[in-house]
């Protein structure tokens, strides 16, 4: 009994997976279904055998003919759902494949005819193996044929005569039909006699209707239900019974159908050419295509031979032409991008100058990308050059005129801002030389000419901070020299020391260990820095504190500079860099000009570092420098 289970369950399996093929056919093609079905055919016309018992002390023989209905099956399933053209080259394949399978197997009973040839005496009785002879041959191709043919035949002949039957039981009977025609067919002519006919006929129709009622139930499912959903579903309405048949006018017609679709799919390449083509040479970009394999430029079109100034010929004999083609100066950048454009997924946008043979130096921007061949490797780069000689010339116009108009800007505001500042002293000391020509009192005298003094030193200060601030805000070029930061702070400490004396300010240095070492401009730093603690020492009062530390990261060195000074309202921190702000808290009762921190901003900003501030009205203010390290240190 077990036997018997394991023999439905083959058979069930087998149409699953023949079904399921076909479901994917629309997906996959044909080859996969065609494979399975050439693989049971051989299997097949194998002849294999084995006894199962499906019931106590009943024995049946049971060959490999029980996969016949699956094959049947397929040639049901292709000529319903997709025509009889499908159907008809599937039995032809299949009578194809019998014909090799037998003509090998009748070799290999000839071989084992031979004397000293082998045997078969391994094989047990349990499982048989038939080398069939030639009349056996004959009929079971015969046979195989018919029935393929038949259940074709007897299903069109049911749906054309007898409509109201159900689809599921026309499906039925076409199978045991073309079934019962193989069993009658194959004995008909395989047996010796009359009555050798009529004693395997009675087993031979059971064992193909036991396996017909095996595959009936898939088969009728997915014809019903599954097959009528599929986009290329085609049907059997108002077919002729015949329809397996191949005929002259099907031929004819088959024929001038391939003539009509090769023709049409060469005319669709001549026009798709013809598209590709006239795009191509109507685009103003230049397009240019690559080949890994030639090592070369296979196709530039008309604009790129315009843009380069040269021949499409000329770049298909040399290929260095486009490197030689490249400006000097921009040689290096283009050889340091040029591997990009061999890797997947890695963007090529490259901008450079050319220097055309009529001496034309032109800007281009160069965009490629990869084609990938079935492999997924690149074998292909496509290019797109644009000449944006025009476009960048037009674009740095406007930014010079946006430059200009803001130097403007600035010039009339730093005239505007430095011309009030500069008529505060020049009326005071205007004030002091009246008031001193019409006094003759020696002390009062004395006492005006001291305040003009330093009225006048404090409008020269001014004077010296407006010229270095305007040359810091023009400046191009600087003189760069090594700067060792705690020598510079020290030497800052001991001019400055005086000055912090007078009002018992302590200024305490916290330098690192290490000596750090920037590169800058030495005079320009000293005055950034002198800036800052000046500042330090003229808004912190008596006793107060000044805190100087250098410390050292992997690439900046820091200078953090703090004070117990007033400190900077939050309101005024925001502007405390720009020209002739001063705090609010300081602005009305001690001296400054309002550009020292000005400077500073810029002096910092040209040495490519950047000052951070923090600052607490009433108990002080912390400046942090950032400055890169030393290139010949990193």
């Amino acid at each position: 009994m077990a036997s018997f289970a394991l023999t439905i369950m083959n058979v069930w399996l087998l149409s699953f997976v023949a079904l399921l093929l076909h479901r994917l056919r629309p997906y996959f093609g044909a080859a996969p279904l065609l494979t399975l079905i050439g693989g049971l055919t051989v299997l097949i016309h194998s002849r294999y055998g084995v006894y199962i018992e499906p019931a106590p002390g009943v024995f049946m023989y049971i060959t490999s003919n029980v996969f016949v209905p699956v094959v049947l099956m397929c040639v049901l399933v292709l000529y319903v759902a997709n025509g009889s053209a499908p159907a008809r080259m599937t039995l032809l394949s299949v009578l194809g494949i019998s014909l090799f399978a037998m003509l090998q197997l009748f070799i290999l009973g000839v071989y084992l005819g031979q004397p000293g040839s082998g045997s078969r005496s391994g094989i047990t009785p349990e499982f048989m193996f038939r080398i069939a002879d030639f009349k056996v041959t004959l009929a079971s191709l015969l046979a195989f044929a018919a029935d393929m043919f038949a259940i074709a035949v007897i299903y069109q002949v049911s749906k054309n005569y007898t409509p109201r039957v159900p689809e599921w039981l026309r499906i039925g009977l076409a199978l045991l039909g073309s079934l019962w025609t193989d069993a009658l067919l194959f004995d008909l002519f395989s047996s010796a006699s009359i009555t050798e006919f009529l004693t395997s006929l009675p087993d031979a129709l059971l064992s193909k209707t036991i396996s017909g009622l095996i595959v009936w139930v898939p088969l009728a499912i997915y014809m019903t239900r599954i097959a009528p959903q599929m986009v290329d579903y085609v049907g059997a309405e108002n077919r002729p019974v015949f329809d397996m048949l191949p005929n002259l006018n099907d031929i004819k017609q088959t024929l001038q159908h391939a003539e009509v679709a090769l023709q049409n799919s060469e005319n669709r390449r001549r026009e798709e050419e013809m598209y590709r083509r006239q795009i191509s040479e109507a685009i103003n970009e230049g397009l240019w295509l690559y080949s890994i394999a030639e090592e070369g430029v296979i196709y530039v079109n008309p604009a790129y031979e315009r843009l380069w100034g040269q021949p499409a010929t000329d770049f298909y004999r040399d290929p260095t032409i486009f490197v030689k083609s490249i400006h000097p100066e921009d040689r290096a950048y283009v050889d340091e991008k040029l591997p990009r454009q061999r890797e997947k997924n890695c963007p090529y946008d490259v901008e450079y100058r050319i220097i055309r043979p009529d001496g034309v130096v032109r800007r281009v921007r160069d965009r490629a990308f990869n084609i990938l061949n079935d492999q997924g490797e690149i074998y292909r780069i496509v290019g797109i050059a644009e000449d944006i000689t025009e476009r960048y010339e037009n674009e740095k116009h406007q930014l010079d005129l946006i430059l200009e108009r803001e130097k403007v800007k600035l010039l009339r505001d730093f005239i505007s801002e430095a011309s009030h500042d500069l008529k505060t002293p020049l009326t005071a000391i205007n004030l002091k030389v009246h008031s001193l020509s019409r006094t003759l009192d020696p002390v009062v005298r004395q006492r005006q000419l001291n305040e003009i003094q330093q009225l006048s030193n404090n409008m020269n200060s001014l004077i010296e901070d407006l010229l270095t601030l305007a040359r810091l805000e023009n400046l191009t070029e600087s003189s760069i020299v090594p700067i060792q930061v705690n020598s510079l702070v020290q030497k800052l400490v001991n001019d400055l020391q005086i000055l912090a004396s007078h009002k018992q300010i302590q200024i305490v240095m916290q330098l690192a260990e290490q000596e750090s070492v920037v590169e800058g401009d030495l005079e320009d730093l000293r005055r950034a820095l002198n800036n800052i603690v000046d500042n330090a020492i003229r808004y912190t009062g008596t006793d107060g504190k000044i805190t100087i530390q250098t410390r050292q990261s992997a690439q900046e060195v820091l200078v953090v500079i703090s004070d117990t000074g007033v400190g900077i309202p939050p309101e005024d921190q925001a502007r405390i860099f720009d020209r002739f702000f001063r705090a609010s808290n300081v602005r009305s009762h001690i001296d400054g000009t309002g550009l020292g921190l000005a400077i500073v901003k810029r002096v910092i900003d040209h040495q490519q570092g950047r000052i951070e501030l923090s600052s607490t009205p009433g108990q002080g203010t912390t400046f942090t420098i950032y400055l890169p390290l030393a290139l010949i240190l990193n």
